[in-house]
């Protein structure tokens, strides 16, 4: 069964990438034709949402997305992350440089507005200024803070840098929390996407399951003031995400997130 499911969802896969390069490419004629960027992410949502449905990720969300456009942060697990978050709010994505090379993915993200960072090169202070052009443009915005992507076990450290762009675009910050289960509850331990994982080898683990579900959870807004601490924010943002995670998980599990209370 899980072969023939793997088929399935390879034929509606190539299909889905039809479709989306053919959107893409119209919407591409249209910006020529009028001389004006049309928006993506709207379009983006969309298919995402098509996405998901195909991949079998049955989303399931608590708490309420922001109606204002702001600064979202969430743990990181898989690239999944990206179809499962952008199908719920329209949204621009921070994503690592290597997105861009992978086959036909990189080509959609690029077309939908994704901004790729290469690790450690030196540009954080631009890339801060990208996202606070896309805020002042009343765009939300999603970071993953940590940078790269977990086991989903636990939530690793924050990087400061990029959450101070909320403050400098006077908008909001919603934290979100990711977790992905099993058909009995228990963590998924082929959804995270780390250390060597290749994209077609990890897609095809995805296929073949009957389907996962993710656990998406919409934290309050968070105020972050002009001449807030940073860092003392970040700290706090870490431990909303990762107190959530650890709620989140089920006794049917043997792999509880690690979470210890603590003051920031």
């Amino acid at each position: 069964m899980a072969l023939i499911r793997q088929v399935y969802r390879a034929i509606l896969f190539l299909l889905f990438l039809l479709q989306c390069f053919f959107t893409a490419a119209v919407l591409s004629v249209l910006d020529k034709i009028t001389g004006n960027y049309h928006d993506r992410s709207g379009w983006a949502k969309r298919y995402l949402g098509w996405f998901c449905q195909l991949a079998g990720l049955r989303v399931h969300v608590t708490g309420t997305p922001s109606k204002e456009p702001c600064l979202i942060i969430s743990n990181h697990i898989s690239w999944t992350d990206i179809p499962v978050l952008g199908s719920l709010i329209p949204v621009y994505f921070l994503s690592k440089a290597e997105v861009r090379s992978w086959p036909l993915i990189g080509a959609l993200a690029e077309q939908a507005g994704t901004f790729f960072v290469q690790r450690g090169d030196g540009k954080s202070a631009l890339v801060r200024e990208e996202i606070e052009a896309r805020l002042n443009k009343k765009k939300n915005v999603l970071v993953f803070p940590e940078g790269t992507t977990s086991g989903g076990e636990s939530v690793l450290r924050f990087h400061s840098k990029l959450i101070g762009a909320a403050s400098n675009a006077e908008v909001a910050i919603q934290p979100i929390t990711l977790y992905y289960q099993n058909a009995n509850g228990g963590r998924c331990v082929e959804t995270p996407f780390v250390g060597n994982d290749e994209f077609l080898t990890h897609l095809k683990k995805i296929f073949a399951k009957p389907y996962v579900q993710v656990r998406v959870h919409f934290h309050p807004l968070y105020q972050l003031a002009k001449d807030a601490d940073i860092n003392l924010a970040t700290a706090e943002l870490h431990q909303q995400i990762e107190k959530q995670l650890y709620n989140t998980c089920t006794l049917a599990t043997n792999a509880r997130p690690r979470y210890a209370e603590r003051t920031v």
